[in-house]
């Protein structure tokens, strides 16, 4: 019999890819026990949901971690609290080149901005934000969606907004909406991290890549009421020996967003009009980070975790832009896509209701494709640098085959969304905020910018 084990979401989401077929993604309300049960001989109650959605907990920055001891300690990516350690660092204290320990308690020290949420409840209210919806198009549509979920998240919340976050999640491009009701905790302290060199080792070459060799960990605690939060009822212990090849392994986090479900004309419109803008961007950018970085060291640690957020976006979107361009596997898309179009046309009434889809969404992107450049530049300019998309706590299976290793998980995001969060994730110094301007501007009109880098 297979046996099952529960993996860190920390850990297993830094290097975990489709494994084999029968590999899933789910989130806690809508896990499939019996066909889980069935296939691997383990089912998944819903006290152990329960259990490990507890034990589970979103960096309110995007990023997962779990609850790992019975007083609030909580294991993520280094990467994760590498906005803590830097807002930490002084000139001449560099936490982030020389690690942080704390002997005891009282040496914890509390992060600046992070914040941890805790996944409390699940409400469907898809029939509510369908009704307030009902019959409107364009912008009427967005007026009332907007309106809606604002109003369905202020009563969540109600009078609790120190301790409770709630967030209206749209799932299947707008086919399920669920309430996501968190506890937030914002007394949070670092309690380890290791040094860059170790935590990162090997560089932008070694990243995205399988196995790795690094140490990329930090440890944080929860705090409440200045005391360490009591989480002895939901956190999950370390397994006692690694996973075996035949293991049934689950990881539970806060995961990207994929593309699985676009049609060949949504891919190729992201491999044409997305990724090459993208990576041009990011590379430019990079380069600016770079010279900028090389003024001084004090300039290099202030620019060096957006230039890592930048090298880590630019690798993803060459991993996207390789495999989009790669024609076997756009005729395998499409392959899938005739098929499951003819299943769709061979039933009169799904193809009344689904049929023009596909064609739908071509002709839309085509329309669109004229504007695009705009759009992006118009949408990355918002000067809105707070914005952070939510996505679901997801629970992810796959089954450990022998001398079949998980390749990298990357993460895609949209061009406006990523850049304001490269840019919050960084100290905006007065020569970061020029220079971010001067790379967001057209090529040959941001050249006053560009010179005033230096304070």
């Amino acid at each position: 019999m297979t046996r099952s084990r529960f993996v860190l979401a920390a850990v297993v989401l830094a290097a975990a890819a489709p494994v084999q077929a029968d590999e899933g993604m789910w989130t806690f309300n809508n896990v499939p026990a019996d066909k889980i049960e069935k296939a691997y001989g383990f089912r998944p109650d819903q006290a152990w949901l329960d259990h490990v959605r507890l034990s589970s907990v979103r960096l309110a920055q995007g990023c997962s971690g779990s609850f790992v001891s019975a007083r609030g300690l909580v294991q993520t990516n280094h990467h994760c609290a590498r906005a803590c350690i830097e807002q930490l660092s002084t000139a001449t204290r560099n936490m982030i080149d020389i690690g942080f320990y704390a002997d005891e308690a009282k040496d914890e020290i509390k992060c600046p901005t992070i914040e941890v949420n805790q996944l409390i409840e699940i409400i469907p209210v898809t029939d509510r934000i369908n009704k307030a919806t009902g019959g409107k198009d364009a912008a009427a549509f967005a007026k009332a969606m907007t309106a809606e979920k604002a109003a369905i998240e202020d009563e969540c919340v109600g009078k609790d907004r120190d301790t409770i976050r709630c967030d209206v999640v749209g799932l299947y491009n707008g086919g399920v909406y669920d309430l996501y009701r968190y506890r937030r905790y914002q007394d949070v302290r670092l309690v380890f991290a290791p040094e860059q060199s170790i935590a990162f080792f090997g560089g932008d070459p070694d990243n995205f890549e399988f196995p790795r060799y690094d140490f990329d960990v930090s440890f944080l605690r929860v705090y409440s009421g200045d005391k360490p939060l009591d989480t002895a009822e939901n956190y999950l212990r370390y397994a006692k020996s690694d996973a075996r090849p035949g293991d049934l392994v689950f990881s539970s986090g806060h995961p990207g967003s994929t593309h699985r479900l676009d049609t060949v004309a949504q891919l190729v419109f992201r491999r044409d009009e997305v990724l090459v803008k993208d990576m041009l961007e990011l590379s430019e950018l990079r380069g600016q980070l770079t010279a900028f970085s090389s003024q001084s060291p004090e300039r290099a640690r202030i620019a060096r975790t957006m230039l890592f957020e930048v090298e880590n976006w630019l690798k993803a979107e060459k991993g996207h832009f390789a495999t989009l361009s790669d024609p076997a596997f756009i005729k395998d898309r499409t392959i899938a896509e005739q098929k499951l179009r003819a299943k769709v046309d061979a039933d009169p009434a799904l193809r009344v209701q689904y049929g023009a889809a596909w064609d739908n969404i071509r002709d839309t992107l085509e329309h669109f494709r004229p504007q695009a450049n705009r759009f992006s530049f118009l949408a990355m300019n918002s000067g809105d640098f707070a914005s952070h998309k939510s996505t679901p706590f997801m629970l992810r299976s796959m089954s450990i085959a022998a001398h079949n290793l998980p390749g990298p998980l990357v993460r895609s995001c949209g061009r406006s969304t990523r850049r304001r969060a490269l840019i919050n994730s960084t100290p905006i110094t007065g020569s970061i905020a020029r220079m971010s301007t001067a790379s967001a501007m057209p090529a040959g009109r941001h050249t006053a910018f560009t010179h005033q880098w230096l304070p």
